[in-house]
């Protein structure tokens, strides 16, 4: 919409968004994904943890 001869201009930014959902690898537990983004900033307590992240997804292709 273009409104002419306004005593000031409008600016504006846009930023393309992705809808995303975020849970702990704790409350991941008995659930399976198309698609799995790990985000590890510090080292995993276990093991198990890792595994449990790991096999939330039926193929490691799926897992980034």
């Amino acid at each position: 919409m273009c409104i002419p001869n306004l005593p000031f201009t409008l600016e504006g930014n846009q930023f393309p968004v992705c809808l995303s959902y975020a849970m702990t690898i704790n409350k991941s537990q008995g659930w399976t994904f198309n698609e799995l983004e790990l985000f590890l900033p510090e080292p995993v307590l276990g093991h198990g943890q890792l595994y449990i992240a790991f096999s939330r997804t039926c193929k490691l292709s799926e897992v980034r």
